[in-house]
């Protein structure tokens, strides 16, 4: 069977079996979550059968941090990082299956996320006459060489060639997977960048999703310029120390936060370069109170924007790194309006450490109906990413 058969025959199975693979701004490894998908749209039925997650060898991730929202790059590097971060996919991929002793000959897609390197939405550049852009790296014909495996890639592309901003996609999957009928959801990812979607018990109202702005990004880079460390371990750093209320209030001025939502931001927006010319003219700041200002200007921005619902019997379900720090979910439940409550986001039966892996999963297998999903938002019918086919 050649891979335009097998193509074919994987569109007219009644389950396909998928690796959904993410990796985010915060860089701190793939996810990888092998899933078995039946149905489409609001017939999608789905098991995660195995999640793992890999770190990045120290040597990738300080290229990738080389380059992640970086204006101004060698080109010859980027290129070069373009194909091996492909190769380092594949073989954890290969590495994976084998460890779990799963047959490659078994798994009908690889849906693969990439890994953001810029992301420029209109309201990031400024010019009027030019397109909203996204970019990730991580080549798909290499990974389906490696692999053997039929790989869709390169999603976020049609959602900007459709009008939109290439993010969030999780819009698309949430409102599939994770909608209730009994409680209003809003489904908060607190990555690199936190973001959440907002799901009514109401179905007569809209579904949407948002950046909200930083979520991890600025406390990492805190942690890593001054102890050394990737994060900040359930908090402890930030606990330490004391909220610098002049500090914070500079960074409530990122002409970001006074656009409307839905949107879009990425690292180019909020970065360590930003956060140290907000600090500039202040007495001296301890680091520990720096990062402890940090993590309140993620709860507070994260607070505020999920206070603009006006939905007092809301459930936030948290997922992504962010997830693990104490401190900072104490201080989002500070900064919250009355009536909101907030729960991991395994209460709903899957890991959150898995969900956005699983989300791409589910954008793959979409490619496949045969009448396309209709959506009760914009774009409202979409099918997303390249097709890579191993030969």
């Amino acid at each position: 069977m050649n891979d335009i058969e097998k193509l074919y025959g994987i569109a007219q199975k009644e389950s396909r079996i998928i690796i959904g693979l993410m990796s985010g701004t915060s860089v701190d490894g793939l996810d990888m979550a092998l899933c078995k998908f039946s149905g489409f749209g609001l017939e999608t039925q789905f098991k995660l059968l195995h999640f793992r997650s890999v770190e990045f060898p120290q040597n990738l991730r300080q290229q990738i941090l080389n380059f992640l929202g970086k204006r101004n790059v060698d080109l010859l590097e980027l290129t070069l990082l373009n194909t091996e971060f492909a190769i380092f996919t594949a073989s954890a991929i290969l590495d994976f299956l084998n460890q779990i002793d799963f047959p490659t000959a078994d798994v009908d897609l690889i849906s693969s996320h990439g890994q953001t390197i810029f992301h420029a939405p209109k309201s990031f550049h400024k010019y009027l006459d030019r397109p909203n852009a996204t970019l990730q790296i991580g080549d798909g014909d290499h990974i389906a060489a490696i692999t053997g495996i039929i790989t869709v890639h390169d999603l976020r592309q049609k959602h900007v060639a459709k009008g939109g901003e290439g993010a969030p996609l999780a819009l698309y999957g949430d409102y599939i997977l994770y909608a209730s009928e009994v409680e209003n959801r809003a489904l908060l990812n607190i990555g690199g960048i936190s973001n959440f979607t907002f799901i009514s018990k109401d179905k007569s109202q809209a579904c949407w999703a948002t950046d909200v702005g930083p979520g991890n990004t600025i406390i990492d880079e805190l942690c890593r310029k001054y102890f050394q460390l990737n994060f900040d371990n359930e908090g402890k750093i930030a606990e330490k120390g004391r909220l610098n209320v002049d500090l914070l209030t500079r960074l409530e001025q990122h002409p970001y936060l006074a656009i409307a939502n839905p949107k879009t931001t990425g690292q180019e927006a909020f970065n360590l370069a930003w956060f140290e010319q907000a600090i500039l003219t202040l007495d001296q700041i301890p680091a520990e109170d720096q990062i402890c200002t940090a993590t309140h200007f993620t709860a507070k921005t994260i607070a505020s924007a999920i206070n603009l619902l006006a939905v007092s019997d809301l459930t936030i379900y948290v997922s992504g790194g962010g997830s693990n720090n104490k401190y900072l979910l104490h201080l989002l439940s500070t900064y919250l309006n009355d009536g909101i409550k907030i729960e991991q986001f395994d209460q709903l039966g899957i890991s959150g450490s898995a969900k956005e892996a699983v989300l791409f999963a589910y954008l793959a297998n979409e490619n496949f109906a045969k009448t396309p999903t209709t959506y009760p938002f914009q774009p409202t019918q979409l099918k997303m990413g390249k097709i890579s086919l191993p030969n």
